[in-house]
């Protein structure tokens, strides 16, 4: 019942981004931009730079990943998502990292913008 009353409100519109740096060796780095809207949805904006292979994931928090292709050693991804258990678990200080093959490679924290 109360959930579906908390699908009708609307939801404050807010700005979160992270600069990503590279961790346990590797040199890559990336920003993180993420929006929540005020229909509920959110939009999702990846860039990264320096990263070899084809496919990384990004994690946030403790969330489901989201697979990013690769190409000459970047990615950029814009994404407009409707997962809502993505949504509401991610806020201002939550941890987001860029992996690959099971190992973080960049990481960050997304900070109110």
């Amino acid at each position: 019942m109360f959930e579906a009353l908390f699908k009708t409100l609307p939801l404050p519109v807010r700005h979160f981004s992270a600069d990503l740096q590279g961790v346990n060796g590797h040199t890559g780095r990336g920003r993180i931009k993420f929006s929540t809207l005020s229909n509920g949805r959110g939009r999702l904006r990846i860039s990264l730079k320096g990263i070899a292979g084809k496919r990384a994931e990004f994690v946030p928090g403790d969330g489901d990943p989201i697979t990013v292709k690769l190409a000459d050693g970047g990615a950029r991804l814009n994404v407009t998502l409707q997962n809502e258990n993505f949504l509401f678990g991610t806020g201002e200080n939550t941890a987001v990292e860029i992996r690959q093959n099971g190992e973080t490679i960049l990481s960050g924290v997304l900070l109110v913008k």
